[in-house]
């Protein structure tokens, strides 16, 4: 119960830093997927049929996910560990698990909104899909934890914060 009660613990302080910084997470999670849809949709030409348009529209949400997890949370981790804030939560009685699952469910949450967000965001812009959110839930938890991953390992082998910041961009 210890853990559960510490996961939850970082979990909220990483999302409390989510809402002072709220700008550059919605660059991150809808502006620039938006973006890179957009331009998808006005490179193919004209008719673009509703398969095409959940395609790119796919391909956003993996692009948000991406951004989402590698570089954004690759860099909180960075900046908790070449900070100190990283020693604030090593002098707590804290297990090392407990900061890294409260560090995946934060991901998770930024991956529900982003994803959540971009699929209203494509039925705004005329796309008119069928989703399985059991399926769409699995794959999306399964990406994240990969990707999360990723970010973690970086975070823990590299040897100074510039070459932590260049390894997740």
């Amino acid at each position: 119960m210890k853990r559960v009660i510490d996961t939850l613990c970082v979990f909220r302080i990483h999302l409390a830093r989510l809402r002072a910084e709220a700008g550059p997470f919605v660059l991150a999670a809808l502006v620039f997927p938006t973006a890179m849809y957009l331009f998808a949709i006005a490179v193919s030409g004209e008719q673009i049929s509703d398969e095409k348009r959940i395609r790119f529209l796919a391909g956003s949400i993996v692009f948000s996910l991406s951004m989402t997890s590698i570089s954004w949370l690759g860099y909180l981790l960075l900046e908790n560990r070449f900070t100190g804030r990283l020693k604030l939560f090593a002098t707590l009685p804290l297990a090392p698990s407990s900061y890294v699952f409260g560090i995946v469910i934060f991901a998770l949450a930024q991956a529900a909104i982003g994803t959540a967000t971009l699929l209203i965001s494509g039925y705004v812009m005329g796309v008119r899909a069928h989703v399985n959110f059991a399926a769409l839930v699995v794959v999306v938890l399964l990406t994240m934890l990969c990707l999360c991953g990723i970010s973690v390992i970086v975070a823990a082998r590299s040897r100074s914060f510039s070459e932590g910041s260049l390894l997740t961009d």
